[in-house]
């Protein structure tokens, strides 16, 4: 199980430089070969910067047809506790919310890999971050 951040769908719908790597990611969730995990307010996260960007709201539902078509990838709804798990993150770990949110997920939900751009996950012991070209 991969927990899957932001920045990995947005490459592919912004159309940015490592958008191919993360096409073929998803290609692989998409075939069943391993699951997946979001949370939320990444989901929603990823709608509003896509709006932000782009203005295109059909790009938007195109995302989140594709997102529903996913049989291996599951959404996580944060409770209250995550929410607050999440904030003593930021302060443990120097993370802003999102990213201490997504570390609060994967805590209760005992998932240890991240595929992310993200390097500030790096600092974090307890998982491991990986970048689609490494999980080809």
């Amino acid at each position: 199980m991969y927990f899957i951040d932001a920045n990995i769908f947005l490459e592919v719908m912004l159309n940015q430089k490592q958008s191919q790597d993360c096409i073929e990611f998803l290609k692989k969730l998409e075939k069943g070969k391993f699951n997946g995990m979001i949370n939320d307010f990444l989901l929603y996260s990823i709608c509003l910067t896509i709006i932000r960007e782009t203005s295109d709201l059909n790009l938007v539902s195109k995302f989140l047809k594709v997102m529903n078509s996913y049989e291996n990838l599951m959404i996580y709804h944060p409770s209250i506790p995550d929410l607050l798990r999440a904030l003593s993150f930021m302060d443990e770990f120097q993370l802003d919310f999102d990213d201490s949110l997504v570390l609060s997920c994967m805590k209760i939900l005992e998932i240890k890999k991240l595929v992310s751009f993200d390097r500030h996950f790096d600092k974090i012991p307890s998982i491991q971050r990986l970048k689609p070209p490494s999980l080809r």
